[in-house]
């Protein structure tokens, strides 16, 4: 299992993100649900956002990206990085390894 990291960068002004937001957020509840996200949540800039995701391959990542409205929309892009976990606090274990 790989640790995904997106990063969303807004392309537009905050409010047009604000109005957009309960649909994203509705959007990402199915990735709560069978526990892919781990967390999500705005810059402290407001200039973007960030997720936290666990996935296989590439492809549950890409997927979550391009029907997330703040894609479909043109509201954000998004990049992420992925890496193997070595090591990580004990009460996130089972969440890493898919358990």
């Amino acid at each position: 299992m790989y640790i995904y990291v997106v990063t969303v960068t807004y392309k537009v002004p905050i409010a047009q993100i604000m109005e957009a937001a309960p649909a994203h957020r509705e959007y990402l509840q199915s990735f709560y649900d069978d526990q892919t996200i781990l967390f999500s949540g705005i810059q402290c800039t407001k200039t973007g956002g960030v997720i936290v995701m666990r996935s296989d391959n590439d492809t549950r990542v890409q997927e979550l990206i391009d029907k997330d409205p703040f894609y479909t929309l043109g509201l954000a892009s998004y990049d992420w990085v992925s890496f193997e976990a070595r090591k990580a606090q004990p009460y996130i274990e089972e969440w890493i390894h898919g358990k």
